[in-house]
């Protein structure tokens, strides 16, 4: 892959004016452009001379004035490096910056957490340190992955030939940036796309890409440890404690057994058949055959399910030259090929839904006749990089496959009219079944995903949601547990109030507690919504209330506690005497 040439971006001030004038003045910017361009194709007539001696007819054209200088934005941004990665005058293209909103998004975390706390609604110790918990995580997820780096994201289609498009997306970071997990944990520079080899020529479905599940690992936990949320860092604890029952190893030795990279494939065999029930109708596709390819350094993993599967009936072990493999008889009956497969072959280990797709895979690797050997993969596959971190594939015969059941499904919606379905036909028929295949690369500044096929839109999308999508997922068990922690302080907080108002009713009423929480409202509480959990804000009541008690019933009897909390695996109680707490409810007692 050739390298990129980047135009460094001039030196810009910052603006006094938020997103709304900068969209603004882009806008008149482009305007103003295009009725130059428009002017300047006008002033370029034919003028015919005076006074020519010969009597024929010279063309001249009137002198252009200058163009006036390009405008430059007040604000930085990453358009020059973006631009130069995109293909322009196609049919979609679009840029947007996001240098200056994530460049301080820590401190908007820190503004937004002052203005939190300065509520009324955050005034007890608890609530304030559950906010001040939970921004803090946000900033540095934020920081540390690397998300922050951001500057800008750019996306266009260009329609090579009717029906054919080229889609780019290019999420931009500054030269020497790109170190947070975000970046480097995807594949850090771009290398040859070997696992195409390893595609059989029924390849329907594949994707391989580059991970570094060591280092994502090492975040999350680094994440945890430091968040500050005592039910997180326990269940941390417990899972490393727990992992060596089950895996025969400690979590860092699986890690270190682990390779690069991992990726799946589908294959559809014409040959064979299996028959869907679709409504009252069966409709016969080909028969579907799947694998999950892990990268792996050794053996150790391989080992270990060889020892977990040793005593299982009907065990098929094939041990040859470069290959281990065990295969299970099939648990479902045919026509349904399934015999449930690990292998370890050629540095992955693999697990296949039967023996003969491992053969398979074996056989495009070895001979050289998979997918990579057929014509739709040349065409697909012309004029993109032949170096990346990752790949994605979608063949015409799962498209083919996917449109079929579509049109079969529609056909069988039961209350349907007729034109309901003619037209639903009409819809799908007209949607030509399309093959795609795209390439995803960490450049110097940024990643670059490129991708070919025969629907421009969904070509487009595919490549784009990769890297933020698998950044997504790193972020997510981290915000999660934000939530969770944040609905249990809150549940807790309702629950306090609830019982306060108890005790008070009790001195109105000599020491007995009311018989129900609706005889708390108006005169002790002043709304019913305080009876609303936040862990089911659709339910008006989210709290078991124990009636009959008096404040002079044992202090440690449960008074109130949240019904729907056991939703996230949580025990939220307040007692007779007001104290409360949060228990964690094992998994097994959920």
């Amino acid at each position: 892959m050739k390298p990129i040439e980047t135009t460094p971006s001039p030196n810009r001030t910052t603006p006094t004016h938020p997103f709304a004038r900068r969209t603004g003045r882009a806008l008149a910017a482009g305007f103003f452009l295009g009725g130059l361009a428009i002017l300047s194709f006008g002033g370029c007539q034919k003028q015919e001379p005076t006074g020519s001696s010969t009597g024929s007819i010279s063309a001249t054209t009137a002198p252009t004035p200058p163009a006036p200088p390009s405008p430059v934005s007040a604000e930085p941004n990453s358009f020059d490096e973006v631009a130069a990665q995109l293909d322009r005058g196609g049919s979609f293209y679009a840029y947007v910056s996001t240098e200056s909103w994530i460049a301080g998004l820590a401190a908007q975390f820190g503004s937004l957490r002052d203005i939190l706390l300065a509520t009324p609604n955050v005034a007890n110790v608890a609530d304030r340190k559950s906010a001040e918990t939970a921004f803090q995580i946000m900033t540095n997820l934020c920081t540390h992955s690397g998300i922050g780096q951001v500057t800008g994201v750019g996306a266009s289609s260009f329609a090579l030939e009717p029906g054919l498009y080229r889609s780019k997306v290019f999420i931009h970071h500054h030269a020497g940036k790109g170190d947070g997990v975000f970046w480097s944990a995807f594949g850090t520079t771009p290398h040859p796309l070997t696992a195409l080899e390893l595609l059989p020529a029924d390849t329907a479905l594949a994707g391989f890409g580059d991970l570094d599940l060591a280092a994502v690992v090492a975040f999350l936990r680094r994440e945890v440890e430091q968040s500050g949320v005592p039910e997180a860092q326990q269940g941390l604890a417990q899972m490393l404690k727990e992992f060596p029952s089950g895996a025969g190893m400690t979590l860092d030795e699986a890690l270190g057994s682990l390779g690069g990279s991992l990726g799946f494939v589908l294959t559809l065999d014409a040959a064979k058949r299996l028959e869907l029930p679709v409504g009252a109708e069966k409709i016969s596709i080909p028969a579907p055959r799947a694998a999950l390819l892990v990268q792996v350094k050794d053996d150790r993993i391989f080992k270990r399910l060889d020892q977990l599967l040793a005593a299982s009936p009907g065990l098929v072990k094939t041990d040859e030259a470069g290959l281990q493999m065990r295969s299970l008889p099939s648990p479902v009956p045919p026509p349904i090929e399934l015999r449930p497969t690990v292998a370890l072959w050629g540095g992955y280990l693999i697990l296949a839904t039967d023996d003969q797709l491992v053969r398979a895979l074996i056989a495009a690797k070895t001979t050289g006749k998979g997918f990579k050997s057929a014509a739709e993969f040349a065409k697909l596959t012309a004029g993109l990089p032949a170096e990346g971190n990752s790949f994605q594939l979608a063949t015409a015969a799962f498209g083919e496959t996917v449109a079929r059941v579509q049109r079969e499904m529609v056909k069988g919606q039961p209350g349907a009219t007729a034109e309901q379905l003619a037209m639903l036909e009409k819809l799908l028929g007209s949607q030509k079944a399309g093959s795609t295949f795209s390439v995803s690369a960490h450049m110097p500044n940024g990643w670059l995903a490129v991708g070919k096929g025969s629907q421009g839109a969904s070509q487009l999308l595919a490549p784009a949601l990769i890297v933020p999508a698998i950044g997504a997922g790193i972020a997510m068990p981290v915000f999660s547990e934000v939530r969770i922690r944040g609905n249990a302080t809150k549940s807790l907080s309702n629950a306090k109030q609830i019982a306060t108002a108890c005790k008070i009713y009790a001195t109105d009423n000599y020491g007995k507690f009311p018989p129900n929480l609706a005889a708390l409202v108006p005169d002790y509480l002043p709304v019913a919504a305080i009876f609303v959990s936040p862990f089911a804000p659709d339910e008006p009541v989210g709290y078991t209330y124990q009636a009959g008690l008096k404040d002079t019933s044992p202090s440690k009897i449960v008074l109130i506690e949240d019904k729907f909390a056991g939703r996230e695996k949580k025990r939220i109680i307040v007692h007779v005497d007001g104290s409360g707490e949060v228990v964690p409810v094992p998994a097994a007692a959920k």
